[in-house]
């Protein structure tokens, strides 16, 4: 076979499909140009499973790459290839490393996490929604990236107020454009700020990865040396934090773009055709967060399928996006984003001893974060044309450089037949369809805990419904069940469901009392408009649920709604002091 002229890799981005496609066309693997070091681009999913396994091949550079040394003083990449973390581990010295890494990521640890990733969710959402309709909202910016810099800061312990600076410099590691002289000064910023967090953490341990490792460190050094150095444990700190968070931030970016670029992939979704985990898998496959992985090294000469050999020694790069859309693997519908797709395998997250240890983490935020973003923004629009949207200058990071949508159209027009609107006063309100789910089960007299059962949703999740309808309805933000559950019936929000319970015979002062409980929470509020002592509310609102045979006040008020005992007269907004 002939030998093929080197393909020089693009380090800006602009067009990785083309490039891709471009790598497939050359055969299971071509010599590739990578800011002036050359390797093997593997694109064949096969070739590059079986080479990802293969003891004849290793990551660690300084033992089994040649060019090592003269490579990495001018290479702008050369970071990749340089650190000690079990990245660029080989052997047993990767199998010491992960092992004190992995407990962190055990599945127990990660489904703990779950209620900690959806409340900074719910709460980026929260500041989402209260922006103006029609504004157009950088969601990479203000959802995608604050998320996994929350969490994976958390994890590992970086103080809020230094989140922010890693974020730069991590941008910094990921961007091919740089020079040699600015990516240096990008790592050594890096090294900075990892050297402070060190020092942080040895003068005040917390309960975080740092904390955890410095402590492993410091009393295997006292053992049989089988722990971190400083240099690994500074660079596996380096991992944590930039791995943490890219995969994430793009698989959110890509996923959002996918969806709302082809509306039948998401009437797929909302008809039960599909779930977020087919989304989540599908974008990982279709549009991985990293494209091309630095560096691997023959350990020895490898004949390719082709006929070509990878010599000894020489650098080969995993190219995980060309491989992905291969239509060897996925048929000629490969570069179609279909989460319909019976087989969704990728190489996303690596393959063999390497494969990353943060997946079900990163797996859970993209998960976590589409089904929320989606349910409390139905009418969710990109606000430019999918390929409009600019890449990351970068060969390796696989996202938008930003991602502007509009959370909701701009007029007072709702364009999706499922959102519920009535007028409360002189106000219009809309719901959306989970906001719905839980103002029906509501409805029903359901406490929060056993809607999030029944509507397939977090307690915490559902808490953050509740107080979405309560700015919504313009209730007290702390305002009780039984009040909330009394303006969304009062409102025509929801429906009073039927029951089988006979209608009491309330007297004049048992139903005064009613429309009281119904419309406040402080006892003098209620007291007050029921015209009885303070002291006696709690005595005689017993009785009220002994009459009515209600469990509580919640019920009580869905059972008065039901039978019509409140009167549409009395049906107001709860009071200002309903805020208990």
């Amino acid at each position: 076979m002939s030998e093929q002229p080197i393909l020089v890799l693009d380090p800006t981005g602009a067009n990785h499909h083309a490039e891709h496609q471009a790598l497939r066309s050359r055969g299971p693997a071509t010599r590739v140009d990578i800011l002036g070091v050359t390797a093997w681009s593997v694109s064949d999913p096969a070739l590059l499973k079986q080479l990802l396994t293969s003891p004849q091949v290793s990551k660690d550079g300084r033992a089994h790459w040649p060019a090592f040394a003269d490579t990495v003083p001018t290479w702008p990449l050369a970071l990749w290839i340089a650190v000690n973390n079990m990245f660029t581990a080989h052997g047993g010295d990767h199998r010491r490393l992960r092992r004190m890494v992995a407990p962190a990521f055990s599945a127990r640890r990660v489904q703990a996490m779950q209620s900690a990733v959806e409340a900074i969710v719910t709460a980026l959402l929260d500041d989402l929604d209260t922006r103006p309709a029609g504004e157009s909202i950088d969601l990479r910016e203000h959802l995608a990236y604050p998320l996994p810099i929350a969490v994976i800061g958390r994890l590992v312990g970086v103080p809020d107020d230094q989140r922010d600076s890693f974020r730069a410099v991590v941008d910094g590691v990921f961007d091919t454009t740089l020079t040699r002289d600015q990516a240096a000064t990008n790592t050594a910023a890096l090294y900075n700020l990892l050297d402070q967090l060190i020092a942080a953490k040895r003068t005040a341990s917390g309960d975080d990865m740092t904390s955890f490792l410095i402590t492993a460190r410091d009393d295997e050094a006292e053992g049989d040396g089988s722990g971190f150095t400083d240099d690994e444990l500074r660079d596996t700190l380096l991992l944590m934090i930039s791995a943490g968070y890219e995969t994430t931030v793009n698989g959110i970016d890509h996923a959002t773009t996918a969806l709302l670029a082809d509306p039948e992939q998401l009437a797929h979704l909302r008809a039960g055709r599909a779930d977020w985990n087919d989304v989540v898998e599908e974008t990982l496959r279709h549009e991985p967060a990293i494209k091309h992985l630095p560096l691997r090294y023959a350990l020895t000469d490898i004949p390719l399928p082709d006929g070509q050999t990878i010599l000894r020694g020489e650098a080969i790069l995993a190219s995980y996006a060309a491989a992905n859309q291969h239509p060897h693997w996925h048929g000629e519908n490969a570069d179609r984003f279909d989460i319909t797709r019976p087989t969704k395998e990728h190489l996303a997250f690596g393959h063999g001893v390497h494969f990353c240890l943060g997946a079900p983490l990163a797996r859970l935020e993209i998960a976590t974060t589409l089904q929320l973003l989606f349910d409390r923004f139905p009418e969710l629009q990109l606000a430019v044309p999918a390929e409009k949207l600019k890449p990351l200058p970068s060969l390796i990071s696989n996202g938008h450089q930003t991602l502007p949508v509009h959370l909701r159209p701009a007029t007072n027009q709702t364009s999706n037949p499922t959102a519920k609107t009535r007028a409360a006063g002189a106000a219009t309100i809309t719901l959306t369809p989970a906001e719905q789910r839980v103002a029906e089960h509501l409805a029903l007299g359901l406490a929060p805990r056993d809607i999030a059962t029944a509507a397939h949703l977090s307690p915490h999740t559902v808490r953050s419904y509740m107080r979405t309808l309560r700015r919504k309805l313009q209730t007290p933000p702390r305002c009780a069940l039984h009040v909330l559950v009394h303006t969304l019936l009062t409102t025509g929000q929801i429906t009073p469901p039927t029951t089988t319970k006979p209608t009491p015979d309330l007297s004049p002062a048992e139903q005064l009392l009613l429309r009281a409980v119904a419309e406040h929470t402080d006892p003098h509020d209620i007291a007050r408009a029921a015209r009885i002592a303070p002291a006696d509310v709690s005595t005689q609102v017993d009785a009220l649920l002994t009459r009515t045979r209600a469990s509580d006040t919640t019920q009580l008020i869905v059972l008065a709604h039901a039978w019509n005992l409140l009167g549409t007269s009395h049906n107001k907004a709860p009071s200002a002091g309903a805020n208990r």
